[in-house]
């Protein structure tokens, strides 16, 4: 459990671990910034940085690799915004581009997963200057 300053995009990335116990498919659904792993099949600490050409990951319901370049083109993702976008890496592999695609990595299955953690991307909002 924890969170991570992003001064670079001003946003932070926070990790909360819950008992998978309870846990439906629609919990799983819930937020377009947040994604659920499998604790058990993460290693103890996670990597988090921009994304870097060649870059590729395994997406969820996918069998093979794809570029994260032709993910963010799928996604709609100017190549301007691309720099700003966290990616979170798990022992050398991508398992999620925070706030666009999730790895096949960690899938949690309800009902058979005991931990779970919960990676949550926050934007923070800027305070507009008053004249």
């Amino acid at each position: 459990e924890g969170e991570l300053e992003l001064p670079e995009t001003g946003a932070l990335l926070t990790a909360d671990v819950v008992d998978g116990e309870g846990v439906t498919t629609a919990d799983l659904r819930v937020a377009h910034d947040a994604e659920w792993f499998d604790l058990d099949e993460l290693p103890p600490s996670l990597q988090v940085r921009a994304w870097q050409p060649g870059d590729r990951m395994v997406p969820f319901g996918q069998h093979t690799p794809k570029k994260l370049k032709d993910i963010f083109v799928d996604a709609g993702i100017p190549s301007t915004d691309r720099a700003a976008i966290p990616v979170v890496v798990a022992a050398g592999a991508i398992i999620w581009i925070a706030g666009v695609k999730r790895a096949a990595f960690g899938a949690v299955q309800p009902g058979a997963t005991a931990r779970i953690v919960r990676l949550a991307l926050h934007h923070r909002q800027q305070k507009q200057e008053q004249m």
